[in-house]
């Protein structure tokens, strides 16, 4: 039995915090996509997800001790179960490539943290994927 995980910015495959929290922990890895608003923060070097209505594309990966690694990418996202973390985990309806939805915990970036520098400098990415806007570059 494994456990299962939605990511869509730097633990991606092929992103450094892919190598650096799930390399060796991944038994399967699924296209997906999920609900919301996609932003690149250039300043932070990783996405945010906020509330929206456009397709934000992701992937689901299966992990053989998510609880094993949790914690480490709890702290990493900044999310430490209290009132002023960077980012929330938020069960969201997930789609994946065959059509078919499950609901999983998704990193979203809290709306508290909407300072002046997101405002000036977060890009929005309308297409939804921050591996095709990274390749862009």
């Amino acid at each position: 039995m494994s456990d299962v995980m939605f990511v869509y910015g730097s633990l991606m495959k092929n992103f450094h915090n892919y190598e650096k929290y799930l390399r060796g922990h991944v038994l399967d890895i699924q296209p997906a996509t999920v609900q919301g608003k996609l932003y690149d923060m250039p300043y932070k070097g990783y996405p945010a997800i906020l509330d929206g209505d456009d397709t934000v594309h992701g992937e689901v990966i299966h992990i053989k001790d998510l609880a094993a690694i949790l914690p480490a990418i709890d702290k990493m996202e900044g999310y430490n179960h209290q009132a002023d973390d960077e980012y929330s985990r938020i069960p969201k309806t997930i789609t994946l490539a065959d059509g078919s939805t499950t609901v999983l915990d998704v990193y979203v970036y809290t709306s508290k943290h909407l300072d002046t520098q997101f405002e000036k400098e977060a890009i929005y990415l309308p297409e939804g994927s921050w591996r095709a806007f990274k390749e862009s570059l």
